[in-house]
């Protein structure tokens, strides 16, 4: 995680300040762990741990001066560097939204969560037309979500993530009305960002098949949204609020014109059942109130100009290792080399300066 020793403590009562996620020396370096004994290992202090850099663009990244160990990402100044060495205008910064898998306690992830909250919106404020930090949801319960949109809105946050795999229940339940009416409500976009961990069938267990279970999850991973889209779509919450925003972070976009052709299909077929709850065709939902973003993919942009020109986001997914940076001007023209010019402006700018009110950087 990239965010100061004592995020977490600073903040945190004195009755759950010795669980609160802290630093310790750990075997390969600064360690957080969480938990009245340090049970709940969360990952490297600042940085990705040292296996996941012996990748080609692990590599590209040291090479072009990146260092893990620096933690350029949690430096407001550092990170500015190399957003300018890539030459992107401005960024939106995503957060600790997976902290809630790795934590039981759910008072504990409300507790960092709000601290995450008012850390980034201190971080954004150094440079405000560069940086636009999202906030982050606990899942626990509907109170609780409905809380920190409120919280993300006084502090000026353009949106928040959700960990959608990380719910009391499913989304589509009706259970979290009240969270997608406060997003309508306080123009919150609400970011359901591709699964961190393994999906149901592609983990495995026997070391001797770990690798090839890895490069299924990795060939497969952007696509686990499918369920988190069709569940947006179905569960009727953009129609009933109509100005509410929904983004699938990191998934990729070359699948989602199927899956909305399939909902589309599904929801005609059986309309007497479905129209009830339903008055809106799913891909006509999307195209006004749903976005995505991708890094490599020239399938999707191909066909953004029929189903989704103003929904489709190009990223960078900068500081990861699986990102693009430093080369994000040339991955945009290799992938993006097939569609007009106004089309790729969209994609790559205006789509996403007008979901999240980016305004134009002064040179």
């Amino acid at each position: 995680m990239f965010v100061p020793k004592d995020t977490f403590v600073s903040s945190a009562p004195s009755s759950t300040r010795s669980k609160a996620p802290h630093v310790i020396d750990g075997p390969e370096g600064p360690l957080w762990v969480a938990g009245s004994n340090d049970e709940f290992q969360l990952g490297p202090w600042g940085g990705h741990g040292s296996r996941v850099w012996s990748g080609i663009r692990g590599q590209r990244m040291r090479e072009a001066g990146y260092s893990p160990e620096e933690r350029r990402p949690a430096d407001p100044d550092k990170r500015l560097e190399d957003l300018e060495r890539d030459q992107i205008d401005a960024e939106v910064i995503y957060g600790i939204f997976q902290l809630q898998s790795r934590l039981p306690d759910a008072e504990l992830i409300a507790l960092c969560f709000t601290a995450y909250n008012q850390f980034i919106a201190n971080f954004c404020q150094k440079h405000p037309s560069r940086f636009y930090g999202l906030g982050c949801l606990p899942g626990h319960t509907v109170e609780a979500g409905v809380l920190e949109i409120e919280r993300v809105a006084r502090l000026g946050l353009p949106g928040a993530e959700w960990s959608y795999v990380d719910t009391a229940r499913p989304i589509w339940h009706p259970q979290w009305e009240p969270l997608w009416a406060a997003a309508d409500h306080y123009n919150i976009p609400i970011s359901l960002h591709v699964r961190t961990s393994g999906t149901t069938t592609t983990v495995a267990y026997e070391p001797d098949v770990s690798l090839v279970s890895t490069a299924a999850y990795n060939a497969v991973v952007q696509m686990q949204l499918d369920e988190a889209l069709a569940s947006v779509l179905m569960c009727g919450a953009l129609e009933r609020f109509p100005g509410l925003k929904v983004v699938l972070a990191e998934s990729g976009v070359g699948w989602i014109p199927y899956v909305l052709e399939r909902a589309d299909y599904e929801w005609e077929d059986h309309i007497d059942e479905y129209g009830h709850a339903l008055k809106t065709p799913p891909s006509e939902l999307f195209r006004r109130q749903m976005f995505a973003t991708f890094q490599k993919d020239s399938v999707g942009p191909a066909l953004a100009a029929e189903w989704c020109p103003d929904s489709f986001m190009w990223g960078s997914d900068y500081p990861h290792e699986d990102g693009v940076w430093p080369d994000s001007h040339s991955t945009i023209k290799r992938y993006l080399n097939r569609i007009d010019t106004s089309l790729r402006e969209k994609l790559i700018h205006d789509n996403c300066a007008r979901l999240y009110g980016i305004k134009p950087v002064d040179n």
